[in-house]
């Protein structure tokens, strides 16, 4: 399970933003006083997404990713405008080379990020 906080106005995946391709299940948590959801696009998935929620609560959301870039956000009106809007490598997907996107994303531990 990988943890993902919305807040206002802002996405933070645990463990920053590159995973191995896989099935993963986010456990999405709202910590902004207004209402949030996680849409995810990229290859192979299209919309999928929590539904919208509460401040203070979690909802769960698997999908499967496959090598290549996918967008986090939430899709509420405004709020990927506003900045909740991640991108996500997943794999060797992606035109960037290896070196290029060590922006200043949250990172915990991990050693199964890649």
């Amino acid at each position: 399970m990988v943890g993902v906080t919305l807040e206002n106005f802002k996405i933070i995946v645990a463990g920053g933003d590159k995973l191995k391709a896989g099935t993963y299940t986010f456990h999405v948590t709202n910590k902004g006083p207004s209402d949030h959801n996680l849409t995810i696009n990229g290859p192979g998935v299209s919309n999928q997404a929590t539904p919208t929620f509460p401040a203070d609560q979690s909802q769960n959301l698997t999908v499967t990713l496959k090598n290549g870039m996918y967008a986090f956000y939430c899709s509420v009106p405004g709020h990927r405008q506003l900045g909740m809007d991640v991108s996500v490598k997943v794999g060797t997907g992606g035109t960037s080379s290896a070196s290029s996107s060590s922006s200043g994303s949250s990172s915990s531990s991990g050693g199964g990020w890649s």
